[in-house]
């Protein structure tokens, strides 16, 4: 466990375990390192895990402090500069795996590889009036979550995006209180989210023209939203870019742990 100071003076937060080629793992929204703990001891007995809180995330600033999707591939480039381990792979989901694709294309030098569990690319779905329904819906949820945020209401707004937007009704009343707490404490931050108009984004042509090896994943048992992104990117990226997962949801690193590992190496190691 350590931090590193940034050019700004924010602490980023980071963890590396294990031994191989570097793998830097990078998390969705509302979480932290922490939602890497089922995976890190499986993935680190084939490469160097680099772990890391994004900025304003987890130990890395408060959870208040400005941030963008913009600062987040700064940061990332400055982590493994400073660390020295690049080239590396790259893991993310959600959150985390937009921003993994759109660090590839600005620094495809720093990456051997790219894979991500459902992008959070929701942009892609605004020219697609094949999935209006789909797009509408998340968009009004999304819009009901942020009004929570604003008035303050972190944990409602916590509860409503668990339950109506990443995964299903329930959930939420499923998970440990400590979890529920740490999901409300990045309230502020995923507001910062939600306020940056390049947050949800991609730019189709950069990614299929991106010479760095990908693969995206996505689950049969996720929100029909991340389904429509696949569907929308599919078209636009080489056969055998997107594989699915009949058994997963939005968090296989938690509910597969070994299938998962047994994907990302094989990836990583073809």
């Amino acid at each position: 466990m350590a931090t590193m100071m940034m050019p700004d003076g924010l602490g980023l937060h980071y963890e590396i375990f294990g031994d191989g080629p570097p793998l830097v793992l990078v998390h969705g929204g509302w979480s932290d390192v922490s939602t890497w703990l089922m995976v890190r001891e499986l993935l680190a007995e084939r490469f160097t895990v680099v772990m890391y809180d994004r900025r304003a995330h987890g130990a890395s600033g408060p959870h208040d402090a400005p941030r963008s999707v913009a600062a987040d591939l700064v940061d990332l480039a400055y982590l493994i500069a400073s660390l020295g381990v690049g080239p590396v792979g790259l893991c993310g989901f959600s959150h985390g795996a937009l921003i993994a694709l759109r660090f590839a294309v600005r620094h495809p030098d720093m990456v051997v590889g790219v894979i991500g569990h459902e992008p959070a690319a929701l942009g892609v779905l605004d020219a697609s009036r094949e999935h209006d329904d789909v797009r509408l819906r998340d968009a009004a949820e999304l819009a009901e979550v942020r009004r929570l945020l604003e008035s303050g209401a972190h944990a409602r707004a916590a509860e409503r995006f668990v339950d109506r937007v990443a995964f299903d009704p329930g959930v939420w009343a499923s998970l440990p209180p400590e979890e529920q707490v740490r999901f409300a404490a990045h309230g502020p931050t995923f507001l910062s989210d939600l306020r940056d108009d390049e947050a949800f984004t991609l730019e189709l042509r950069s990614i299929a023209a991106l010479e760095v090896p990908r693969t995206l994943t996505f689950g049969g048992r996720s929100r029909p939203v991340f389904g429509a992104i696949g569907e929308v990117l599919a078209p636009v990226l080489p056969a055998g870019t997107i594989r699915r997962f009949d058994q997963w949801g939005h968090v296989p690193h938690i509910s597969h742990p070994d299938e998962y590992v047994g994907v990302v190496g094989d990836f990583l190691a073809g």
